[in-house]
């Protein structure tokens, strides 16, 4: 048989899908939905979602977002105790507080004294 040559299935040829063709979804699809509207939520659900999405792309911040959700969901149907939503303003506060923290403990191992500054 010479010149005939047939491709082993899984190694590229005609029988293949695109990439973007209908079919099995990626990891992350089946929880997107519980994620997807957080990108402009003024809550803290809002600002994680826009502090993951800024460092490691829309894609995994969905994720991320859907999976802290679905925790704070099996947290309240396991121990019943009532959904205290955290302001957007209280959450960046509080993420502010933890990098000015992070930035002192760096700059204090390079010998800085880090030092409030006058308002």
């Amino acid at each position: 048989m010479a010149g005939a040559v047939s491709a082993a299935p899984g190694l590229g040829g005609e029988d293949q899908e695109p990439a973007g063709a209908p079919g099995l979804q990626p990891c992350g699809a089946g929880v997107s939905p519980g994620g997807a509207g957080r990108c402009h939520a003024k809550n803290a659900l809002g600002a994680f979602y826009r502090r993951i999405a800024a460092r490691a792309g829309g894609g995994k911040a969905v994720v991320a977002t859907a999976r802290k959700i679905a925790e704070r969901v099996y947290r309240l149907l396991k121990y019943g105790e009532a959904y205290v939503r955290q302001e957007q303003g209280a959450c960046e506060e509080a993420y502010r507080l933890r990098q000015v923290k992070g930035l002192a403990r760096k700059a204090g191992e390079l010998g800085y004294r880090p030092e409030p500054a006058a308002p």
